[in-house]
């Protein structure tokens, strides 16, 4: 049978947490459904649903928690799922109902409480020997044992004062193996599956008393039963050694599911035999068409919201990785403004070294062409002034003729070396100034070219330079308005899903306090009773998968070079 609606609407559910108890409204549920019209939705179609489907019953008001709280549409909504529920769902959610049944066995519960005594004995691994009692019921078979393989030796005698047969069946192939109409149905010893089994046979006078036995190692799994042909009480007689390895759950005991109870029923074990069968209204059929279904719905609401807001941060991550690139891509262009800016440094360098050898050597020129003018007035006439003369030229009293003339030869050859001598010494200076001339003459005409090439290399870094200042510019203009634009998206969605995120974490809260409600329901009283009576997610709600909201990239420096045509060096902004 289907379920079909979806509810997780009026309920207020309270749940006990790690620390106190909350109340969590249950909100939006119940889906949009056009399977039936208003007047067919109404509390009277759904009474008279009601009628058709639970005899005797013909109000429905002890469901009306599940309405009452709603808006009048979304009461009609809840009245018309209910009123589309399989019939036993919905008699079950309304009387809610149990019933106990499974064999009465005299013994005292001997399993764990969420397990069901299977068989009138619970061995022991340890081995064991004594005495039960079991009700044979006339027309029925009761288990005795389960024997599992391994335990060593077996015993079990069964006595009553009415006819009964003793039955020891091979478990796996159901295979009767010992006892009345059985492969060894007289009285003998038998070898089976490497067991010697022995058999007492029929016995049909009351008291009956019939036994099988066998000291060797069970190699097989055994099932020990008693078909009863009269209502009595039964004395089993029983004795087995240890049990190697030791089964889970012992044998003579059983998972409570394992119990066969009648369809849309569900076990509850005590560790005893009384099992109590509970109408589930198929709420495993339910949990998994219409809680899971919600749960699931949720878990994808969530992940495309983080596939919403992943797009958003990979959006402002693009442009910045974007921007990485771009300056990767300027990097060479930049590189080329720097090394234009330092062979223009070195020429400029050179050119000021230049003009200042170029200033020295007309200084030095300067100096030289005083030196030219004194060389021009050099001749043997000048040097032989009058005031030279009149102290070598005039006689001296007491000198001879002779003598006079030695004396005045020796003064004009004196007149004739230095006059030689300086003539030398002018010829030295204007071949010195002739190659001075000549130097600087060669520093003005390599200041000229020098000048010329520190001009190239100007205007080439003035062309790089405003290329690489305008692609800058523009980069960082792309790149802002890129991740002012991310960065306000994501402000915008993240707005926007924070009040949907505390939204469903009520309504993840909602469906599992109802999905712990079905888990928790005896079918003793109705769906209603069941959620006034706060039996809910003791342990606390499961932690509901979120939208995480990780911080955008931060955002990246973005450097701006000036024109270089306008400014001496890039400057950063």
């Amino acid at each position: 049978m289907a379920v079909v609606f979806r509810f997780f609407a009026v309920l207020t559910l309270t749940y006990s947490g790690a620390d106190q108890p909350s109340t969590v409204p249950l909100e939006d549920a119940f889906a949009d459904d056009d399977e039936c019209s208003d007047s067919a939705c109404s509390l009277n179609a759904l009474q008279l649903r009601g009628e058709q489907v639970a005899e005797g019953f013909t109000d429905l008001s002890s469901l009306e928690c599940l309405w009452k709280d709603a808006d009048e549409p979304w009461q009609k909504h809840i009245q018309q799922k209910l009123a589309q529920l399989d019939s036993d769902i919905l008699t079950a959610l309304v009387q809610g109902q149990a019933e106990e049944v499974g064999p009465h066995l005299l013994n005292a519960a001997k399993c764990p409480a969420d397990q069901w005594q299977s068989a009138a004995l619970v061995m022991s691994c340890e081995g064991g020997e004594g005495q039960a009692q079991v009700d044979l019921v006339q027309g029925t078979v009761a288990r005795i044992a389960h024997v599992p393989m391994g335990a060593q030796g077996l015993s079990i005698e069964v006595t009553a004062d009415g006819d009964l047969d003793i039955q020891l069946m091979d478990t796996a192939t159901r295979k009767c193996l010992t006892g009345y109409a059985c492969i060894q149905n007289e009285s003998s010893t038998m070898e089976q599956y490497g067991m010697l089994i022995s058999f007492t046979g029929d016995d049909r006078i009351a008291p009956v008393t019939e036994r099988v036995s066998t000291n060797d190692r069970i190699t097989r799994m055994l099932t020990v039963n008693v078909s009863a042909y009269k209502t009595a009480t039964g004395t089993i007689n029983y004795k087995y050694g240890a049990i190697n390895p030791c089964p889970n759950p012992r044998p003579g005991c059983s998972a409570c599911n394992s119990y066969p109870c009648p369809a849309k029923t569900k076990p509850k074990c005590n560790g005893g035999s009384r099992v109590t069968c509970e109408p589930t209204c198929d709420t495993t059929k339910f949990e998994k068409e219409v809680i899971e279904t919600m749960l699931a719905d949720f878990r994808h609401h969530v992940e495309e919201n983080q596939l919403q807001v992943n797009a958003k941060i990979n959006e402002v991550s693009t442009c910045n990785s974007d921007m990485a690139s771009a300056i990767a891509e300027d990097a060479e262009g930049v590189s080329q403004v720097s090394n234009i800016s330092s062979e223009l440094a070195v020429c400029e360098g050179h050119l000021e070294a230049l003009r200042t050898e170029e200033v020295s050597c007309k200084a030095t020129m300067t100096a030289m062409m005083e030196r030219n003018t004194a060389c021009s007035d050099l001749s043997a006439k000048a040097m032989h002034t009058e005031a030279a003369c009149s102290s070598s030229c005039a006689t001296k009293d007491g000198e001879s003729a002779l003598e006079y003339v030695s004396r005045l030869k020796a003064h004009y050859e004196k007149l004739e070396a230095e006059y030689q001598i300086q003539t030398k010494a002018c010829e030295n200076h204007t071949f010195l100034y002739t190659a001075t001339t000549v130097l600087c003459q060669a520093k003005a005409e390599e200041i000229v070219t020098m000048s010329a090439k520190c001009a190239a290399l100007r205007q080439q870094k003035c062309v790089a330079g405003k290329e690489q200042a305008t692609k800058s510019i523009q980069t960082c203009k792309t790149y802002n308005k890129c991740y002012a634009r991310g960065a306000k998206g994501y402000e915008d969605l993240l707005a926007s899903l924070t009040a949907d995120e505390a939204n469903r974490q009520k309504h993840w809260a909602s469906i599992q306090n109802f999905k712990c409600i079905l888990k928790s329901w005896t079918g003793k009283g109705n769906l209603c009773q069941a959620v006034q009576a706060k039996n809910q997610c003791r342990g606390g709600i499961p932690t509901a998968p979120h939208v995480d909201f990780p911080p955008v990239a931060a955002k990246m420096k973005c450097t701006v070079l000036e024109d270089p045509c306008t400014s001496e060096s890039p400057k950063m902004k």
